[in-house]
Parts: structure tokens; C-alpha cells; sequence
């Protein structure tokens, strides 16, 4: 698929659970974000983000990456401060059914 984005191997996209990409609220952006995992530093994208209101937070595996060599299950964090990550749990992203205001 033709994509904008040149990133090699060294920085592939997040791994989501299929079912959450229909959520309500889950929507696909053309700019990924930068993810990383704690415990080996490798660095992901991910171009899902869930929105609830004026709040953004970015889906992320809910039990780490594959292939960490650490083997660590731990959300991967943002390499944004002010962006919050979401494990791809849809307990997770349930939203106020009265959001659509």
C-alpha cells in the first residue's frame, strides 16, 4: 500500500486487536504517533487514536509488543507527554453514550 510515511522496518506500526479499530470513537489518522516500550526502547507507531470528547489518547496492544526481546506485556508509552496511550481493550474505550453533543 502507497503510504506517505518512509519508516523502515526499525519503526513498524503497532499490532491492534481488529475488533477495536470499529469502536465508536476509534479513528484512523494519517500522522502516526511515536510509541516506545519501556523495558527495550524499541520505538512503534501507531495511527489509531480514540476520541471522547476533547481528549485524544492513542490505542496501543494492551499486553506490550511482539518481539520485545524483554518479553514485557507493559503498555507501550507515548513519546509525547501530552498524549496518553490506551490499551486495545474495548473495557477500555467505552464511551459516554452522550458524547455526540
Amino acid at each position: 500500500s502507497m503510504s506517505s510515511f518512509a519508516y523502515g522496518d526499525s519503526c513498524p506500526f503497532v499490532e491492534l486487536d481488529p475488533r477495536i479499530l470499529s469502536a465508536p470513537g476509534v479513528e484512523e489518522c494519517d500522522a502516526p504517533a511515536e510509541v516506545y516500550c519501556e523495558a527495550c526502547s524499541a520505538t512503534l507507531l501507531s495511527k489509531w487514536f480514540v476520541f471522547s470528547g476533547a481528549k485524544r489518547r492513542v490505542l496501543v496492544p494492551r499486553h506490550g509488543h511482539k518481539r520485545c526481546p524483554s518479553g514485557s506485556i507493559k503498555l507501550l508509552r507515548s513519546a509525547d507527554n501530552n498524549l496518553e496511550t490506551v490499551g486495545d481493550n474495548l473495557d477500555n474505550i467505552k464511551l459516554c453514550p452522550h458524547r455526540l453533543q
